[in-house]
């Protein structure tokens, strides 16, 4: 009779357990998640957990619903192998990830295993196995970390969240939301065409397609692939004001918005690219593919049309073909003739803007070799003492990198300027948290706050700011940082 009477009140248990994962109140769903996974009935609590993966609407509560499946999971060191081997075997095969995994998902009693993977899905599932790479995950699982340990834990429940929600995000709209999001793209393009290209009326018009949203939604993703195709039928439509508006939309779209239509918009591109543009258009087109390549690396990176554009008689052009040689030219063959290209622009070009590009260029370029890298530093050294406030911040800042002894003088010189630039804030922020030697004088550092907390008095922030970027609040961002990483 007890034994009836414990089996029932546990029947009962689970039963409410069950309730509680579905309650409307996330919190409710987060703890009850929990509770879930350490019931005594293993089974019942992977096919519980299994399912509020697929169907839990939060994605806060979905952290802990995955952590919750994650612990279960690891409850059953069969079953805990087993996914090891799928994050672990998969590392390079999206495809392959995401179909074992959610295979076994749906043998526990989730939703049906994914028998249609598409583009987009393929690349968010890449991006997420890159950063399991930099987490220390290898084909061997997690080496030199054992089961049962904090670390362990952690890692594999971050491995679990991160492939699922891929899963969850590449979730279609209904046919009704589509429509929707197509019809509100497109009465955005129309409000924005009448603008100039790239002024900052266009782009304010354009924002609410590109801002990221208040809070995080499954369907973002989606709406989002919907918006690069209506941008991607003004770029094919033939018609030069389409064509930029479309090419503007596309830029905002892949700098906030990670592996979207990747193959489609790479296709336009190189259509685009091949046929003659017009400067704006095709300053546009070269800030997409460095974009994209920065984001995960292109393959074929089109290096020959950023060398050829580096001579385009459009400074604009310029401007975007030097920014790209940064991210495209590191491991090219033609790695050396991009770092040629760039030291000509900054020791040549009339435009003092495109200069300040290639300076950028230059310091930020990881070079395999390490000549070009020598290279680089030497052009940027030359022109240290430049008139151009914006090269004398990128020359200071690869000096520092280097070591020169003559930077942290250097560096308190420019703060110490009546009304100092901007950009050496930055650098400011650099210098004081460098670890290697020589590590920045304590007399300089404490001139250098000095005159940091100077100008935070004297209202700095407030003089010279530019409308959009830096602002004055932004300005009061870098003051701050600067400050606090000198007194860290």
């Amino acid at each position: 009779m007890f034994s009836r009477r414990r089996a029932q009140k546990r029947q009962e248990l689970l039963l409410t357990l069950s309730e509680r994962l579905r309650s409307p109140d996330s919190t409710v769903r987060e703890k009850a998640s929990a509770e879930v996974a350490e019931t005594r009935d293993l089974e019942w609590a992977l096919r519980e957990l299994a399912q509020a993966l697929d169907h839990e609407p939060s994605l806060d509560a979905f952290v802990a619903a995955t952590g919750a499946f994650s612990d279960a999971l690891c409850r059953d060191e069969a079953l805990r192998g087993r996914a090891v081997r799928v994050f672990a075997r998969n590392l390079d095969d999206p495809e392959g990830v995401l179909r074992e995994w959610t295979a076994l998902v749906a043998e526990l009693g989730g939703a049906p295993a994914l028998e249609v993977i598409d583009a987009d899905l393929r690349h968010d599932a890449r991006l997420r196995l890159e950063a399991l790479r930099k987490q220390g995950w290898t084909p061997e699982g997690l080496p030199g970390v054992q089961p049962g340990t904090f670390i362990f834990e952690l890692q594999f429940g971050i491995a679990v969240s991160a492939i699922h929600a891929a899963v969850r995000r590449g979730s279609p709209l209904s046919e009704e939301d589509a429509q929707l999001t197509r019809v509100e793209a497109r009465a955005v393009f129309k409000k924005a065409l009448p603008h100039p290209r790239g002024s900052t009326e266009g782009a304010d018009q354009l924002m609410p397609l590109a801002a990221l949203p208040d809070e995080d939604s499954w369907s973002d993703r989606a709406r989002t692939g919907l918006r690069v195709d209506e941008a991607l039928s003004l770029c094919g439509s033939g018609e030069e004001d389409l064509v930029a508006l479309g090419m503007e939309v596309l830029g905002c779209l892949v700098t906030l918005h990670d592996g979207i239509r990747r193959d489609r918009v790479r296709e336009t591109l190189d259509d685009l690219a091949s046929r003659d543009q017009e400067p704006f258009t095709l300053g546009e087109i070269l800030d997409c593919y460095s974009l994209m390549h920065a984001e995960l690396p292109l393959p074929d990176p089109p290096l020959n049309l950023f060398l050829d554009k580096v001579r385009h008689p459009a400074a604009q052009v310029r401007s975007s073909a030097a920014l790209g040689l940064s991210h495209l030219a590191p491991g090219h063959p033609k790695e050396a003739s991009a770092v040629d290209a760039l030291v000509r622009l900054l020791d040549e070009d009339v435009d003092d803007e495109v200069r300040q590009c290639a300076a950028g260029a230059l310091h930020r370029g990881e070079y395999s070799s390490q000549d070009n890298a020598s290279a680089a530093s030497s052009a940027l050294a030359r022109h240290a003492d430049s008139a151009v406030p914006a090269i004398r911040a990128q020359s200071l800042a690869d000096r520092l990198g280097q070591g020169a002894p003559d930077a942290f003088p250097r560096l308190l010189t420019e703060l110490e300027l009546p009304d100092p630039h901007w950009r050496f804030m930055p650098v400011v922020a650099l210098a004081a948290t460098r670890t290697s030697d020589p590590r920045m004088p304590r007399p300089i550092r404490t001139a250098l706050i000095k005159r940091v907390a100077h100008l935070q008095k004297t209202g700095w922030a407030d003089r010279h700011a530019d409308p959009v970027h830096p602002d004055a609040q932004d300005r009061a961002e870098l003051l701050e940082d600067a400050l606090t990483n000198l007194r860290a």
